[in-house]
């Protein structure tokens, strides 16, 4: 499928038409695309709304004006998010509630790259550290593991049985150590690969380009 590509702006869903284009674009992805199930999908207004956005932080990112990605963060502080601090197991990790709960990370199929999730990630956990955040947690299916990997998570749990998504795998990130550890390294290899995103991971680092191949 034909990859879009585009800077998208990222905002917070602080009003009720940015919030709107969340639901929708999860019901996009999550019930029409993937065929899932989910006890609080909206099926005449094609909407996905759950109790976790009354307290969390819904981030959209937005292409011409339209939304094409979308993720929610949650503190595990937080009465709504106490269930899954018991599914992900977050007493092994000795948090004292700074923890943050990443969920509804859905982009619209033709924008799935590099550029839109870095994007969402990036507002969302600078938003975090703002809120003393230090690690953030998440569920996904198995088979984007190595997507996860790449954006600077590693496994927490090998298996999750989530009560509406099914089985999946528990990744976590040490936000503080993001920037530093992950840009780093994501830097060396796209200059290493020649790789067009090289300037967008330049831009994130505050600097002003970033050259796409070693010269022999």
């Amino acid at each position: 499928m034909h990859t879009h590509v585009c800077n998208p702006v990222v905002r917070l869903a602080n009003t009720a038409v940015l919030r709107d284009t969340a639901f929708h674009l999860r019901y996009q992805v999550y019930i029409e695309e993937k065929g899932w199930t989910n006890s609080h999908a909206d099926h005449r207004n094609r909407t996905l709304s759950e109790p976790l956005d009354e307290t969390g932080k819904i981030w959209v990112a937005l292409c011409n004006g339209r939304c094409i990605g979308t993720l929610r963060s949650n503190l595990f502080s937080e009465c709504y998010a106490a269930s899954y601090g018991i599914l992900y197991d977050l007493e092994s990790l000795n948090e004292d509630g700074t923890a943050a709960l990443l969920t509804n990370f859905a982009v619209d199929s033709s924008h799935r790259n590099l550029r839109t999730a870095m994007t969402l990630v990036r507002a969302t956990f600078g938003e975090g550290i703002r809120q003393g955040v230090q690690t953030a947690l998440l569920d996904c299916e198995p088979q984007l593991v190595p997507f996860y990997r790449w954006l600077g998570f590693e496994v927490h749990k090998d298996h999750v049985a989530h009560p509406e998504y099914g089985p999946g795998v528990c990744m976590k990130m040490n936000v503080e150590r993001w920037t530093e550890r992950f840009h780093a390294a994501y830097l060396t290899h796209v200059r290493k690969l020649g790789s067009n995103l090289g300037s967008f991971a330049g831009e994130y680092r505050g600097e002003r380009r970033v050259e796409h191949a070693e010269q022999s």
